[in-house]
Order: structure tokens, then sequence, then C-alpha cells
């Protein structure tokens, strides 16, 4: 029996949350935050080790890794609201984040269902940025991906509405947004062109979930 019970943990392990997720399900839509880590030392076994809720706990482990997390309260937004009606409201929070992280420019970007497909494909595969990424997530939600190469680790943050990340520059990621358009997101910039990303070529984000299967 104990025999057996080391064997399914094993499973778990490399197999854990490494399937795909039921697309008929809320998926990460309207979930709390949410950090996942895999052990990504052998690539061929990738293995789960861990998923925490507690958005404190969260913000401690990213920040000892140095990336920025906060959740902030929810602005109350009745998704009818222009852009220019939501960076007024964020005004406030945009000015401090500009000032604390020097950043020059930004911008808002609404997924919806005629542009889902093409945003998700542009986030899907491993890049990295020549300067920080610093992201407000407004409404919906996304898997957020992070490769550690010093401790050989792959981290998935599950990000709710009101949460703030802020990548170093250079840092190793992806995203996946699935198969519903309802995400709106604010974007700043330390660079005046806005967003500009380099492929790595890598193969290791098709190693993990997808929202829904493609």
């Amino acid at each position: 029996f104990f025999f057996l019970l080391v064997i399914m943990n094993r499973v778990n392990k490399i197999a854990g949350h490494l399937v795909p997720n039921n697309c008929h399900s809320k998926q990460a839509y309207g979930r709390n935050a949410e950090l996942t880590t895999w052990d990504i030392s052998n690539q061929d076994q990738i293995l789960y080790k861990n998923t925490i809720f507690d958005t404190d706990k969260i913000k401690k482990i990213l920040n000892k890794k140095g990336v920025g997390y906060e959740v902030w309260p929810l602005k109350k937004i009745s998704g009818n609201e222009s852009n220019e009606a939501i960076l007024q409201m964020y005004k406030k929070e945009i000015d401090e984040i500009m000032e604390r992280e020097n950043l020059v420019t930004f911008d808002i970007v609404n997924v919806t269902s005629e542009n889902q497909e093409r945003v998700r494909n542009g986030f899907l595969e491993e890049h990295i940025h020549p300067t920080k990424e610093v992201r407000l997530y407004v409404s919906g939600c996304l898997y957020y991906y992070i490769k550690f190469e010093d401790s050989q680790e792959v981290v998935r943050i599950v990000t709710p509405p009101g949460c703030l990340i802020v990548l170093p520059k250079h840092a190793k990621h992806w995203a996946d947004i699935g198969n519903r358009g309802d995400l709106t997101v604010i974007r700043l910039f330390g660079q005046k062109h806005g967003w500009k990303a380099k492929y790595t070529k890598s193969n290791i984000a098709s190693k993990f979930p997808r929202q829904c299967p493609l």
C-alpha cells in the first residue's frame, strides 16, 4: 500500500497541473490570486511542486525572485466604460506606478471576441522584453508564466482583476488569455515605442497547460 502511494504521488508530481483545462468551466476568470510552481530541472519530466492561494505569501515569494506583485481593491466597472473612462478611474494608480518604476508611457488593451485569437497567439511562446514589463489587470484574468533559470523553476500566476505585475527586463515569460474575450489590461512601459518582444525560440511553453486546448 505504501509503495502504491509513493507511485501515485510521483505520477501526480509529473502529471499534476499539466493537463488541459476544461473550456466549459470558468477557468482563470473570476478566480482569486494563485501561484503554482514547477521544477524544470529535467524538462522531459517536469515536476509539480505546489500551489499557493494566499496573496501575501505569493507577493513574498515573487518579491524574493525580483518580481513585483500586488492585488489592489477592485474598481466598480460595468464593462461599458470607454478606455478613456477606465484610464481616468485608474489615474492615481497609473501616476504612482509610473513614478515608482520610472516608466515613460502607457496604453490600455481590450481583448474581445473579435481579436482574441490574434492577441492570444502573440503571447503563447516564451519571450523577453528590453525593459521591465508592468501590467495592471482591470478585468478578466489570464495565466502568466515566468521561467527562473537560476532555480530551474517555472511559476504560473493566475491574475485576478486588480492584480499588478512588475517583471524585470529580459525575464523569460509567456501568457495565455484563454478562449474568452473579456480581458482589459493597462500596460506601462519603460520605452516610448511601447510593447516590443524578442522570442527565445524555446519550446518550454508548449509543455504547460493552456487555458483551453488550441
